[in-house]
């Protein structure tokens, strides 16, 4: 038993491990319109099945052996990797907390950082990429909800209740 979890383990990690080689990788050479999540999640795919199907054919290791744990723990991993990922692309304080280290004397004034990140942009970007990914409906330069996208707003303004939020984001 202790061997099946030790060979769980380590599917999983060495998995990881590639998984964080090929996105790294990729994501230097990919230009910027090819990068998304279903690549992601293609390169988590192949990184998985690559050690399932080496630890069976070079270490003699069957998946059903380790794939209920060894599954599980790697999108663990996975989901923890691609918090810090969203995290740090995404993240508009992280953004503003690079400018300033980047900026002369490390002190920009909130002039400074309007002109490097107008909220503009900020809002554009995101609408854009919504009507792009059909969460929203744009007609006559206004927008509406889709249905998924009002779906996932009921669900939203649901759970903001109950936990007791009334501003985020």
């Amino acid at each position: 038993m202790e061997s099946i979890l030790f060979d769980a383990i380590v599917v999983s990690m060495a998995s990881g491990a590639l998984f964080l080689t090929l996105h790294l990788v990729l994501w230097q050479w990919l230009a910027p319109e090819r990068k998304g999540v279903f690549l992601i999640v293609g390169v988590a795919v192949v990184s998985y099945g690559l050690m399932v199907a080496g630890s069976w054919m070079f270490l003699n290791l069957p998946p059903q052996m380790h794939l209920w744990t060894s599954g599980p723990l790697f999108m663990l991993l996975l989901m923890g990797y691609l918090h810090l990922y969203v995290g740090i692309e995404r993240s508009v304080s992280l953004r503003i907390l690079g400018e300033l280290v980047r900026a002369e004397e490390n002190r920009l004034t909130l002039e400074n950082l309007h002109e490097i990140y107008p909220y503009d942009y900020m809002i554009r970007h995101r609408v854009d990429l919504m009507v792009e990914t059909n969460w929203l409906i744009e007609s006559d330069e206004k927008y509406s909800c889709a249905a998924k996208g009002e779906s996932l707003s009921r669900v939203a303004i649901f759970l903001k209740k109950c936990y007791g939020m009334e501003l985020t984001g």
